[in-house]
């Protein structure tokens, strides 16, 4: 994306944010509370997995039916994209036609999985931007420890 494009973008977001945040958190006593957010998204990973890593459980299926389906996914992706790159070359008399190297499936088999991954972290954030503009509890409390 052109950063003639982005540079928009992002301002449009941070203040459609941040005016959010104003709303309904009933105008700029709690802007306090959105400087917390860069610290709390920054150093809060530590209390939070500390927290919640005894609840975790693995799910052995899942991780298997995911190594089985990458790895199916890659070997039919090598063997296409072999077949379809030999096919569309025509090397001259005497020269042996180049490979489809297994680098290049896995470069293909990599972006496809980081666009799954981009599509189920946009509904995630999706649903938390619905959960949170629809909780009828504010977006910031006092902290009675200060």
């Amino acid at each position: 994306m052109k950063k003639q494009l982005l540079e928009p973008i992002l301002l449009l977001c941070v203040s459609a944010t941040l005016l959010l945040v104003l709303i309904r958190t009933n105008g700029p006593v709690y802007i306090v509370g959105v400087m917390e957010i860069p610290v709390v998204v920054l150093f809060g990973w530590p209390w939070y997995v500390g927290r919640v890593a005894g609840q975790v459980a693995v799910n052995w299926n899942g991780i298997l039916t995911c190594v089985v389906c990458l790895t199916v996914l890659a070997g039919g992706l090598h063997a296409f994209c072999g077949w379809l790159y030999g096919q569309m070359q025509s090397p001259a008399e005497g020269q042996v036609p180049r490979a489809w190297r297994k680098r290049w499936t896995a470069s293909i088999l990599g972006v496809v999985v980081l666009m799954f991954v981009a599509g189920i972290a946009a509904v995630g954030v999706t649903h938390q931007t619905a959960w949170l503009a629809n909780s009828p509890r504010p977006l910031f409390e006092t902290n009675p420890f200060r």
